[in-house]
């Protein structure tokens, strides 16, 4: 038999260890002081030696069978070598008591953290050894009497355990071969993966890379599966100081719900609360991989498919955050928290990614905490678009207000912050010294199409206030809906709190007049104005003939337009705006109940929404009252014509010096949409020519107007141009 002398130093017996490495090799010297004596044990006595867990050779099987079978089950247990492995457990203890707590020792540290038994810590050591000498596999190959022995197996740590261990029971096999049990949750490989195996004897032990690293000194750990690990820059942001000052840690026994309109801020915020490490497990992709692999959760699979995850959070500590969505398999997930606290015993579990409490959190589980992260009001917004906006060290364009960004766009933290980084970006990239408002517009903008694409289209805004000719009462009129619609957080508000603001603070404008008037481009400037997306609302799919289907589908217009801070124009709204009738049978009773509930919509909505109609006539008078503003569009009158005329066409297009649009602003009255229609035909037929773009032109763009409208031509009101036609 071997002494404690010679596997550890008694010169060190005491003294600090210096390094991991030092301890390391001093808990391998343990391990082989109880390996080097069985196998010598054994090679001096092979008829004794002779446990469950080892293949037999030729002489202990004919030993065996000389044995009265009472006597087969002998008991190997050597009290000698037992209090040398003492001896040496002490050893080793004293020098960690000695050793700076600041210095980890990876061995330590799991004993401590998992609750290690002796038989636990042989067999973790054994699989170690293995790994630091390449040669061990032809010891435990001729330990086990078996030549193509590529692992250590859980029979060989129990012969092992039961040389110091008197009356070993085979019982302890459970936790270490259970696919669920802590040695294959905490620390080895999934036995599936490494072949079939005939007993828990035979279940090979091989520790996890992750682990393996670990107890080899590596502090960087592989990627988690399902998992990913959040990491920001940690600031301070007042308007959620108080709240994140009141969030549970990470090593309180609860099951946290984080309800957020947005769930990209909810890592955010964590992070302010001190946090110095955030997982995020994704249960979607997981359900998703047990559902591929025919596995529904709660199956041993499952539990070992979340193994990295639980030896991390216990090692290396941190903040688990579980992310959900609205699809989520509700029992599947609550099995899961089971699961987690199960393994993750005293520890914090965060739950996020919708915006209620989800059902299975209400009955089942004890120590539930919800949260509800507020959704951050105009001020809160104005403050995060200055922190955002100065931190990143740009200087910042005149233009920009973080006032108005505050009331005209409802964003989430995350969301405001994705803009400035990704304007601030993109600034940088062009080679600017500055953040712009255009930089700004050009990534709000991208917020737009959340989930109205199948019922609105998208409109382009190319035009602004100088484009758009109307008369000085109708633009005095728009731009004050503009203005109300900038300051209707900060002023509306304040009304709420009075209770004076009984509806929302959204802007409504009616846009009525004949075709051509310049209603659309109306709504277009508005939206360059106000920087928002225009979406034109496709009235055929909204109307539907089914019961309930048009509430619903303006239900969703309008909880979209919400999220994504747009612009709803309704083209054509008379055909969704009409008198109510009288209610004569059950289709007026129901059209009558869509008009109410979309007055509902428009004046509880906070947003912009813009009208247009041909047929202000048809208009319901107690809706019109209900709207913010109306402004008319007349008929441009000669003046206007001619500032149309000489302002529609781009500067570049080349016009004969001796075009008329006096004559064509005088003796036609036609709308805005149709004297674009004009010049724009009558600039490609130019062009067409390569040469300048003439009178001639206009005659001939005027002619085919009229015959695309079915409007009989008269040459003789072209006056002295109309011998163009002749030509």
């Amino acid at each position: 038999m071997y002494s404690i002398d010679e596997y550890l130093d008694p010169a060190l017996a005491g003294k600090p260890y210096t390094c991991a490495k030092e301890h390391r090799d001093d808990n391998i010297g343990l391990f082989g002081l109880i390996l080097d004596s069985f196998i010598a044990m054994r090679a001096k006595e092979p008829e004794r030696y002779y446990t469950p867990g080892i293949i037999m050779t030729d002489e202990q099987a004919e030993v065996y069978y000389g044995l009265r079978p009472i006597d087969r089950q002998g008991d190997i247990f050597d009290v000698n070598l037992a209090d040398e492995v003492q001896k040496a457990r002490d050893y080793i203890a004293g020098r960690e008591r000695a050793t700076k707590k600041k210095l980890l020792l990876p061995i330590k540290k799991i004993r401590e953290e998992f609750e290690l038994s002796l038989f636990e810590e042989i067999s973790i050591l054994m699989s170690l050894a293995l790994s630091l000498n390449v040669n061990m596999r032809n010891i435990y190959a001729y330990m086990g009497n078996d030549a193509l022995l590529k692992h250590p197996t859980a029979g060989m740590a129990y012969s092992l355990y039961s040389l110091i261990n008197q009356g070993t029971d085979v019982s302890i096999l459970d936790d270490l071969c259970r696919p669920d049990g802590k040695m294959a949750i905490y620390f080895f490989r999934s036995i599936e993966n490494m072949g079939k195996v005939s007993s828990q004897m035979d279940t090979p032990i091989v520790l996890r890379n992750d682990m393996l690293g670990f107890l080899l000194g590596r502090t960087a750990t592989e990627d988690i599966p399902y998992c990913e690990r959040y990491s920001d820059t940690v600031t301070d942001i007042a308007p959620f100081r108080e709240l994140t000052d009141s969030f549970p840690k990470e090593n309180e026994d609860l099951v946290v719900f984080i309800e957020s309109k947005d769930p990209s801020d909810v890592p955010f915020l964590l992070l302010q609360c001190s946090l110095s490490d955030i997982i995020i497990l994704h249960v979607d992709r997981l359900f998703g991989d047990t559902a591929r692999a025919g596995a529904g959760y709660g199956h041993d699979k499952d539990s070992f498919r979340l193994g990295r995850l639980f030896s991390h959070l216990r090692l290396f500590g941190g903040a688990l955050m579980v992310k959900i969505s609205e699809k989520t398999d509700i029992d599947r997930c609550n099995l899961l928290i089971q699961t987690l606290r199960k393994y993750l015993p005293g520890r914090t579990v965060f739950i996020y990614g919708t915006g209620r409490t989800p059902q299975f959190l209400n009955s089942g589980h004890k120590s539930i905490y919800t949260i509800k992260l507020p959704y951050p009001d105009v001020e809160a917004r104005e403050e995060l678009w200055n922190h955002f906006l100065k931190g990143t060290g740009m200087n910042i364009s005149n233009e920009i207000s973080a006032a108005d960004l505050a009331d005209c766009y409802e964003l989430s933290l995350s969301a405001i912050r994705q803009v400035v980084d990704n304007a601030c970006r993109k600034a940088q990239w062009r080679g600017q010294k500055e953040i712009r408002k255009s930089d700004l517009k050009e990534h709000l903008f991208a917020f737009g199409d959340m989930g109205l694409s199948t019922l609105a289209t998208y409109i382009i805004s190319p035009f602004n206030w100088d484009d758009l000719q109307i008369e000085p009462a109708q633009r005095k009129v728009l731009m004050v809906a503009c203005e109300r619609f900038r300051h209707r957080n900060r002023v509306g508000g304040r009304l709420k709190g009075t209770g004076r603001g009984a509806y929302g603070n959204g802007v409504s404008v009616l846009l009525c007049g004949p075709p051509g008037t310049g209603k659309t481009m109306a709504a277009q400037v508005i939206s360059e104005e106000l920087q928002l997306p225009l979406y034109r609302i496709d009235v055929s799919q909204i109307y539907s003939k089914y019961l309930g289907e048009t509430q619903k589908n303006l239900g969703e217009v309008f909880d979209q337009a919400q999220k994504s801070n747009v612009i709803l124009f309704f083209d054509e709204a008379d055909a969704l705006f009409t008198k109510r009738t009288e209610v004569s049978d059950s289709h007026d009773k129901y059209a009558n109940a869509e008009t109410a509930y979309l007055l509902q919509k428009i004046e509880a909505h906070n947003g912009m929404v813009l009208l247009a109609t041909n047929l202000f006539q048809n208009f319901d008078t107690a809706f019109v009252r209900r709207l913010t503003y109306v402004v008319r569009f007349n008929k441009p009158d000669e003046e206007v014509r001619l500032s149309l005329w000489k302002s529609i066409l781009p500067d570049w297009v080349k016009v004969s010096p001796d075009i008329d649009y006096e004559f064509f602003a005088e003796n036609f009255d036609i709308p805005g949409s149709s004297i674009k229609a004009i010049l724009y035909s009558a600039m490609y037929m130019a062009a067409s020519e390569g040469r300048e773009l003439s009178n001639r032109d206009i005659v001939f763009a005027m002619k085919y107007e009229d015959e695309k409208n079915g409007i009989l031509n008269n040459p003789t009101k072209f006056g002295r141009y109309s011998a163009h036609l002749y030509e």
